[in-house]
């Protein structure tokens, strides 16, 4: 049903529908907000509401439906937390609900979801830090959580990705230094770390090479578009090379003054 200019709200009768494996109405004129008996289809793997316009929180009854492997709500108008009860849907493989208006931090119990390869929350309005449970997202391929208010260091565990082929945290408030952790991760992926508040050193890694770190005034190193570390700096003050250099170049006019002094006189 998706792509049919349906209008008006989600019907409270359809959690009768207990045997329902699947309900696409993406891309539609939805309104009102989400009905807490979409809690009573424990057999629902597929709902795909995005792109409509849905309204109020998360119903705490989604927990229910615990053989959930995919969930897209991005594309609405929804307010409120991610509720602590969708660590309930243990087996979700995909979880999107970017484009919205949620709000609080990302919970602690997403370490829940250890089947999950593609987690969405950009465009929210997020806060606080990364909780350190991503770590244990291993199967993740595509973790986006751009254009929020997340704050603090990057947590270490993100090394423990493996599979990560695409990795946004660009447009946030995050802090502190590109840690050495971002080696572990596999080289060709996808690093936006642009338009937050990073600093220090860019580290010489082949999976930065092509990373987008723009917009980050802190940070500094070899990368294009970057100032120089004052070490490197330092270092290149201190190159026999770089001495060479302003010798050969100075030399020849120190040698050229001379010669023009003792014919003058």
């Amino acid at each position: 049903m998706h792509e049919n200019e349906l209008a008006g709200p989600i019907p409270s009768e359809l959690g009768k529908l207990k045997y329902l494996t699947d309900f696409h109405v993406n891309n539609n004129q939805i309104t009102g907000s989400l009905p807490p008996e979409f809690g009573n289809l424990t057999q629902l793997r597929r709902l795909n509401l995005f792109s409509n316009h849905l309204v109020g929180e998360i119903p705490k009854e989604f927990g229910k439906m615990i053989l959930m492997l995919e969930l897209y709500l991005s594309g609405n108008q929804l307010s409120g937390g991610i509720p602590l009860e969708l660590g309930f849907c243990e087996v979700l493989e995909v979880l999107d609900l970017s484009k919205n208006r949620l709000n609080g931090t990302i919970p602690r119990s997403i370490d829940q979801w250890a089947h999950l390869h593609c987690l969405n929350l950009s465009n929210n309005k997020l806060i606080e830090k990364i909780p350190s449970e991503i770590g244990k997202l291993v199967h993740l391929t595509e973790l986006d959580l751009s254009h929020n208010f997340l704050m603090k260091e990057i947590p270490s565990e993100v090394q423990s990705l493996q599979s990560l082929q695409k990795l946004d945290l660009s447009h946030n408030r995050l802090s502190g230094s590109i840690h050495d952790t971002f080696t572990s991760l596999p080289n060709g992926i996808d690093i936006n770390l642009c338009f937050n508040k990073l600093s220090g050193l860019v580290p010489p890694y082949a999976n930065f090479v092509n990373a987008s770190i723009e917009s980050n005034p802190n940070l500094c190193g070899n990368n294009t578009g970057l100032k120089l570390c004052p070490s490197q700096i330092m270092k290149k003050k201190n190159d026999p090379f770089h001495h060479k250099l302003i010798l050969v170049i100075t030399l020849p006019l120190v040698w050229t003054v001379l010669v023009g002094v003792f014919i003058n006189n």
